[in-house]
């Protein structure tokens, strides 16, 4: 879409967010429901439940597509130029992609989607951040040797604004998540919360800005991939970024089939009312048959959808918009009438209303 229109799209998805999220805050202070799902089911009740629920489940569903969408893209390569003698001149790359696919989901995937703690974590959050100064430094080493002379480098591409708006939107999507940060401050208002998403939004949105700028300036003069890591050359410092996403990536999964598995759970075997943060129990048959249907459902749509930002796409304009603009503005129009806090109430519903038109024609 042009570099001077992706930044502001990039501007305008942030504040769209920033927008929802304080909506968020303020529907769970009205309603005193300190969590998504149970702000959902408090404000709406089994409809609010089973939306909320659909709508984590595809989220976190179509993440794990992309995710092995993207480990297609990296780890390929790789495979073929350590271990070339594994495959014969005429071997396709489709077909190594579908071998080291299945071969990461069962073996990596899978066992890891089967750990019931996600406490204990952390390190895979450290990870994610470190592989991210990596590829921004990798981007500006190869902005800074592009040959620019005869490159006419876009500004703006009206036809760009609507394939990119839904993936830029997507890319801030952090509601289902506001709780259990709130959960962690001391003292937690609605002041401090604000200020902790402002940073958040700022922070996110320098380095995707910084991605953004440095690939577009680095490859303006060849055909830019949906995965960015796809289009960076063969030497080390590029397979050290390559094989650093994609363990990234790989480790993150336990992380979204968590939600993803007892939002199933809930949907199809609970009656009660959900909450992802506080599930309850599994059974170990029924865990593992859903794991398995998830892991092995998005492995199989990303050998037939191998582009990610087709996927992006997807999530953004439908489960992404629905769990970040349009639950939080009617949330908050629901718990504002029945407000615990009184905070002027109709100023505040008044304005939610226009967000939500806003972010609803948008």
């Amino acid at each position: 879409c042009g570099v001077v229109c992706g930044f502001v799209l990039l501007i305008a998805s942030s504040l769209l967010t920033r927008a929802s999220c304080i909506l968020v805050i303020k529907a769970g202070y009205n309603a005193q429901k300190f969590t998504y799902g149970t702000l959902a089911c408090t404000t709406y009740g089994k409809l609010g439940k089973l939306v909320v629920e659909l709508c984590i489940t595809g989220l976190n569903a179509g993440t794990l597509v992309a995710f092995f969408v993207i480990v297609g893209d990296l780890i390929p390569p790789l495979v073929v130029m350590w271990a070339p003698h594994f495959f014969s001149p005429d071997t396709s790359y489709s077909s190594v992609r579908v071998v080291v696919l299945v071969v990461l989901g069962v073996c990596v995937a899978f066992p890891l989607s089967l750990i019931r703690d996600v406490k204990n974590m952390s390190a895979v959050s450290l990870l994610s951040l470190v592989s991210y100064p990596i590829l921004i430094l990798r981007l500006l080493l190869l902005m800074l040797k592009t040959d620019y002379a005869g490159t006419t480098v876009a500004l703006w591409n009206w036809n760009g604004i609507i394939p990119c708006l839904p993936i830029f939107l997507l890319a801030y999507t952090c509601h289902t998540q506001l709780f259990g940060i709130h959960g962690t401050l001391q003292d937690p208002s609605v002041h401090k919360m604000t200020t902790v998403i402002n940073r958040s939004l700022t922070s996110v949105g320098v380095v995707y800005a910084l991605v953004a700028i440095f690939g577009y300036l680095s490859f303006c003069n060849v055909e830019v991939r949906g995965d960015i890591l796809a289009n960076l050359p063969s030497d080390y410092f590029s397979t050290l970024t390559r094989v650093g996403f994609a363990t990234s990536v790989l480790v993150t999964f336990p992380l979204l089939v968590f939600p993803c598995r007892n939002c199933i759970h809930s949907l199809l075997f609970s009656k009660a009312q959900v909450d992802v943060s506080f599930p309850e129990p599994i059974p170990q048959g029924k865990f593992v048959l859903i794991t398995s249907a998830l892991v092995g459902g998005a492995l199989l749509v990303a050998i037939y959808i191998p582009n990610v930002e087709l996927v992006l796409a997807l999530m953004g304009s439908t489960m992404g918009v629905l769990i970040s603009f349009v639950c939080p503005g009617f949330m908050f129009v629901a718990a504002a009438q029945h407000s615990v806090v009184q905070h002027s109430p109709t100023s505040h519903v008044t304005r939610a209303k226009v967000r939500l038109t806003m972010q609803g024609q948008l």
